[in-house]
This record gives structure tokens, C-alpha cells and sequence, in this order.
């Protein structure tokens, strides 16, 4: 056993009796006909297994407040971190004390167009139609305290992450059907507090990877099945049950772990490969960011704030003393120690990544491209820290990759690049007064009137700062919900499609991953080695 899977936990070697369960047995087309007075024997030798996949939904953040109120509280603004032991488990974030929790994991009941479109109208007429996929809105207005964080809603949760108004709720349905697993749809919480390590989503995830094969997965020992194949054809082997990992966010490192654990339990069933799908939406904290090129970063965002921001939550952001940014360790740093190298490298060659150049909100830092995974948004990989530049006149400088110039559905809405040069022309006013009230001294403060015959003092520069603070508010705005593009609207095209090719996320990420993805019992050679 490779000592990759070590680090977590051992696991006996055992041979796994023959089990005969449903899915093990499942006669797929049977050559057996009945006429007349009479019928065929059954010829064993014509039979073969079913192809069945299985794709796993690995959501980030659940960031609207109401659905995650307690982390909302304790986690956003008390500053609580579960995984810290500081206090409260984190509302509707993966449960910390323990790892495993089954509350974490679920298994899509409605997987099928009639369901779908039964969502699609209950939410267009405010009813519901189906308690396992579309949340009943009257327990949401008259039990609010059960649904805030109650642990029977989690699949409304996981669910609804995925599936929006603006995808016609058929992401998942979409993806499952690309991956040949529609039937084994299921979904795996990586919601964690804002402040987690990439490092612990991973560790974390290992023990849900883990509790969902040996709950889910068709296979039965290596051992058993070459003692048994030849009597029962139809038994499945590896290659005929592929795991598709769709990771979104905070989602990506949690995924990994979910990897690393699926795979353990198929070394500890015997299996020595394994045909395993990721696709990686808006990486989160990719690469470590600490050091010199964090304190860089710190040091202009903190000028690109005019140095003393006046919103509170972007002064709390960028206050050295928090330094709630810096990551000592990322994705790609930790993954060559938590799997080993050579596995690592098979991981990245059956992975296809999508993350937008100004995918960079910053309470999601750090975002970008991992080094060896095919690329589904840019030609080459992006790990800037700063999806734009621009200088003291309020020049702009994008990064040579693609950008995403849109940000919501709704007309009249400004785009990215308005939302920049609204910033730019903000930040050239400010340097420029900044100049200037520096030579003039005198000029920059006035007395004004209080009321009452109270003067107090004016700052003329003020008024410059908060534009510029506002309008960066409304660009790190604009950034999250980029963030969350490659959900949303992964699967609009044509004119519709938030690429200039007209393309899908979708289809690019499919497209990109043609000679990458395992989706037929032929492609032995795009199996994993564990």
C-alpha cells in the first residue's frame, strides 16, 4: 500500500466475500427469450458488465446569509472557526466534529427532466413540488428557526448550490449525463469557515471520500471477483465504475480529500486502479500566498484602499495584525506530501480546471490555475494576485487571459470592465488631490459647521477616499459573483454565453477534456494507478 495513504489511517487487508448485492448482480440486456412452449438458456459468456458512473457535487462556501445564518454570525462576524475548536460548528459549514457525519453527504432523489422541470415551475409559481429538491417555502417563512442551520435541510442546501434559476436547475443533471451517471447523483458538503486552510478541507475530506465509497460503490473485493468472474460475467471491475468529482471553490480542496479517500477503500478492497474524473470550478487557495509576496500584496491592496479604508469589513480584511489572507500552504504544496508525488501527477493529468483571470474576490483568496492541469478558461495558467493594474492617471493593464466582463443575468447591470474604469477614474482622482493637498497642506482642511454653533474640521481628501473605497466595494462585489459563474451560468451558449466564443463553460470544460476524461470501459490507459 502506497504510504500516501498512510498519513490518515491504516486499513487491514482482508479478503471481501462474495456480497450479492442489487447492483453487483445487475443483468444488463440478458440474451434470454421465451417462445411458445418453451425458452433459451441463458448464455453467461455474451453477458458483460454494466458501464455506471458515479459523480460527486463538492460545493464551497454557503454564502447567502439566511440559508447559513450561524456562520454567518459566528463564523463571518465573530470571527469563529470551527475547525480552530472556537466556538460554534458553523451553522450550515461540514460538521467538525466529525468528519465523516452522514448529514454531510446526499444522494440526489430527483434525476430526471419531469422533476426538473417540476422545479422549474414550483419556483416561477412559489410552490413546491418536491420535499427532497425544492425546499417547502412555507416552513422558510413560518419555522425559521429550524431552517437556519437545521441539520434535516442539509440537502435543500447542497442541492440548490448547484441548481439555479439562472441554469434552469439542470447543472448537475447536465454533468451527470456527460459522465454516464445519471441514477448516482450525490453531493458532499466542503462548505468551511472563511478563514480555513486548504490543508484541513483535504484532511477533512478524506474521512467523506472514504464513508461515501463504502456506502455507495458497486465493487466487491478484487479477490472475490477473480474468484467469481468467470461464473458471474456481469460482476463490475474498475473500469466500469468511474467517479467524476465536480469541485467548486472551497469545494476543490475538500474534493481532493474525497479523492484520497475513495481511494483507499478501493486499495483496501484490492483494486490497484481506478477511473476518477475532476473537473475544478474557481479554485480556491490554489497556491500558498505568504511571505514577501503577501506582504507585498497587503501593502497595495492596502494603497489601492487609500490606506486607511472606511469600510469596516475591508479595513478588517487587510489589517496586518489579522492578516486573515496569508496561507502558508496551498492546494498544489500540500498535494505532493497528502497523496505522493507520482499519484499527484496522475490526479492532475485526469483534471480539467476553470478559473477567470478576475476571479479574485478577495474573501476568497487565493484563486488561480494549478501548474499541470489541462486548462478549460486560458491558454496558459494564471496565478497573479490582482486581476487588473492601473497606474497614478488611472491607466488600465488586464492580465494577458480571459476575462469575464459580466457579472449578473440582469440588464442594465454594469460590466467587470465598467465597474475597473469607474475604480481607475476613482483612484486617479485620489492620487491626484493626494498630490496636490501634499504641496498645499493648508488647502486640504476646512472648518464646517456641526450645528448649533459648533465648527468642527473638514477633510477635503476625505471625500475622494470614500469614492474611491466604494468603488472598489463594488468591484470585490462583482469579483464573488464571478466567483460563481462557472456554476450559475456554466451552461449558457451562443449569445448568451459569458465567453466571447459563444461556447459554454460547459462545453469548454468538455471540450478540454476530450482526451482527458474517462467515460467508456475502453480508455484502460486514462486509469489511475493507487
Amino acid at each position: 500500500m502506497p504510504d500516501s495513504i498512510q498519513t490518515l489511517r491504516v486499513f487491514p487487508q482482508r479478503d471481501t466475500p462474495l456480497v450479492l448485492q442489487p447492483d453487483a448482480l445487475r443483468v444488463h440486456t440478458p440474451y434470454k427469450s421465451f417462445v411458445g412452449t418453451g425458452s433459451t438458456p441463458l448464455n453467461l459468456e455474451r453477458l458483460e458488465p454494466e458501464f455506471r458512473g458515479h459523480i460527486i457535487f463538492i460545493n464551497g462556501y454557503i454564502s447567502d446569509w439566511f440559508d447559513n445564518f450561524g456562520s454567518t454570525i459566528y463564523d463571518a462576524i465573530m470571527d469563529k472557526l470551527p475547525e480552530r475548536d472556537e466556538g460554534f460548528n458553523g451553522g450550515r459549514n461540514a460538521n467538525m466534529d466529525q468528519w465523516d457525519a452522514p448529514e454531510d453527504r446526499y444522494k440526489e432523489v430527483a434525476n430526471s427532466e419531469d422533476e426538473v422541470s417540476a422545479k422549474e415551475d414550483s419556483d416561477t409559481k412559489g410552490e413546491s413540488t418536491n420535499e427532497e429538491t425544492d425546499f417547502n417555502k412555507k416552513n422558510r417563512a413560518g419555522q425559521w428557526w429550524q431552517f437556519w442551520d437545521g441539520k434535516d435541510n442539509k440537502q435543500h442546501s447542497l442541492w440548490d448550490y448547484w441548481n439555479k434559476k439562472e441554469n434552469l436547475f439542470r447543472f448537475s443533471l447536465v454533468y451527470a449525463e456527460y459522465f454516464k451517471s445519471r441514477g448516482n447523483v450525490y453531493y458532499i458538503n466542503g462548505s468551511h469557515g472563511l478563514e480555513s486552510e486548504a490543508t484541513f478541507r483535504m484532511d477533512s475530506g478524506f474521512s467523506q471520500g472514504y464513508a461515501w465509497a463504502k456506502e455507495n460503490s458497486p465493487l466487491i473485493g478484487k479477490k472475490a471477483y477473480d474468484k467469481n468472474i468467470k461464473k458471474i460475467p456481469w460482476l463490475q471491475s474498475s473500469e466500469y465504475v468511474p467517479i467524476t468529482l465536480v469541485l467548486h471553490s472551497q469545494g476543490n480542496a475538500k474534493g481532493l480529500g474525497v479523492a484520497k479517500g475513495i481511494m483507499a477503500w478501493f486499495l483496501e478492497q484490492g483494486w490497484k486502479k481506478m477511473a476518477l474524473n475532476i473537473v475544478m470550478l474557481s479554485v480556491h487557495q490554489n497556491l500558498k500566498l505568504t511571505g514577501p509576496e503577501y506582504t507585498s500584496f497587503l501593502q497595495k491592496k492596502q494603497e489601492m484602499l487609500a490606506d486607511k479604508p472606511l469600510l469596516n469589513w475591508l479595513s478588517h480584511l487587510f489589517a496586518g495584525k489579522h492578516n486573515k489572507l496569508e496561507k502558508s500552504t496551498g492546494i498544489d504544496e500540500y498535494s505532493s506530501a497528502f497523496f505522493n508525488l507520482s499519484t499527484w501527477k496522475d490526479i492532475k493529468k485526469r483534471a480539467v480546471q476553470f478559473t477567470f483571470a478576475n476571479d479574485r474576490g478577495d474573501l476568497i483568496m487565493r484563486m488561480g490555475d494549478i501548474s499541470g492541469i489541462a486548462n478549460a478558461c486560458n491558454t496558459n495558467n494564471m496565478t497573479n494576485l490582482f486581476p487588473f493594474t492601473v497606474d497614478d492617471s488611472g491607466n488600465i493593464t488586464y492580465p494577458q487571459g480571459r476575462i469575464l466582463d459580466i457579472f449578473s443575468v440582469k440588464k442594465g447591470k454594469p460590466t467587470y470592465k465598467e465597474l475597473v474604469q469607474n475604480y481607475a477614474k476613482a483612484y486617479a482622482n485620489y492620487k491626484k488631490w493626494k498630490n496636490h493637498y501634499e504641496q498645499y497642506p493648508a488647502e486640504r482642511y476646512y472648518l464646517k459647521s456641526a450645528g448649533e454653533g459648533v465648527a468642527v474640521t473638514g477633510d477635503h481628501l476625505a471625500h475622494y477616499i470614500s469614492h474611491l473605497t466604494y468603488a472598489y466595494s463594488d468591484l470585490a462585489s462583482a469579483e464573488i459573483k464571478i466567483h460563481g459563474a462557472p456554476v450559475a451560468l456554466g451552461l449558457k451558449e451562443d449569445e448568451k454565453s459569458v465567453l466571447e466564443s459563444g461556447m459554454s463553460i460547459f462545453a469548454s470544460i468538455t471540450q478540454t477534456g476530450e482526451s482527458i476524461f474517462f467515460r467508456d470501459k475502453s480508455q484502460v490507459d486514462r486509469m489511475i494507478t493507487i
